[in-house]
């Protein structure tokens, strides 16, 4: 009898620590490097006044996060890409959300630069300001353009710093989007 109590005893020990080992090791660490799960981030959404826009907003589709300022040419050359690939791809799950990075823009023409350039790129796709450079201080981009390419889960799968175009991301959010789709 007592053998038999310490097996089930075993058994239910062994697989209360199964059971654990397997529920903390399911989320990933927060960063902002490949792998790790996106540091999620609420700022004002632009041209929406007293709204914002989050990144976890958008949990449970593939994101492709990327940073961008006024003043940068890739960053301009790039936006059509982004705007193409999210109208063929979006209904896979995909999302471009843009963040301007507000804090990096020139003070005296900020909302007019801003203004500007998402006229004269005719920017479609969910832009959030980063003004008092919260998502500066989390991400620390090394330059502008910066594009993150986030799993359904939130986890990093790419970080691409520089200019992006659609046959890059084709081949590098696409399979991220079928693989769980």
């Amino acid at each position: 009898m007592n053998r038999r109590i310490i097996s089930i005893l075993t058994l239910v020990i062994a697989t209360g620590l199964i059971i654990f080992v397997i529920a903390t090791d399911r989320e990933k660490p927060l960063g902002v490097e490949k792998g790790l799960k996106a540091i999620d981030f609420t700022l004002p959404v632009w041209g929406e006044e007293g709204v914002e826009g989050s990144l976890s907003d958008y949990e449970g589709d593939v994101i492709i996060l990327n940073f961008w300022a006024t003043w940068c040419p890739p960053c301009k050359d790039e936006m059509p890409d982004f705007m193409q690939f999210q109208e063929d791809y979006g209904d896979l799950g995909l999302q471009v959300l843009t963040v301007n990075m507000y804090y990096y823009e020139r003070r005296a023409t900020v909302e007019e630069d801003i203004q500007n350039f998402m006229e004269e790129v005719n920017v479609t796709l969910p832009t959030l300001l980063d003004i008092e450079g919260e998502v500066n201080n989390t991400y620390q981009p090394p330059g502008f353009p910066m594009t993150y390419i986030i799993d359904r889960d939130r986890v990093i799968q790419q970080v691409v710093r520089g200019e992006i175009n659609y046959e890059m991301l084709e081949h590098l959010a696409l399979p991220i989007a079928k693989e769980t789709d």
